[in-house]
């Protein structure tokens, strides 16, 4: 079985809940995937950056975000139309 992540990159100070990687072997940007209090499984999200210090920073950014819209009720993972009716 295929590795699913690659250059898979954990984003310090979070205690593991949150990693960068990218899709596939040849892919140019980097997404990322959060473990979120409340939420079931991972968010997961692209970063639209190719470069790895950018992406960081991209993630920190949107995991703060996440964050805050749990805290506040919000949406944070869309559902499926399936899942609604």
């Amino acid at each position: 079985m295929p590795n699913k992540y690659y250059e898979l990159t954990e984003v310090g100070g979070f205690d593991g809940r949150l990693f960068v990687y990218k899709r596939a072997v040849d892919a140019n940007v980097w997404a990322f995937r959060a473990n979120i209090d409340g939420v079931r499984g991972y968010v997961r999200r692209t970063t639209k950056q190719v470069e790895l210090p950018l992406a960081i920073a991209e993630v920190k950014k949107n995991y703060i975000e996440l964050v805050g819209r749990q805290r506040q009720n919000l949406t944070i993972k869309q559902q499926k139309f399936d899942e609604v009716f």
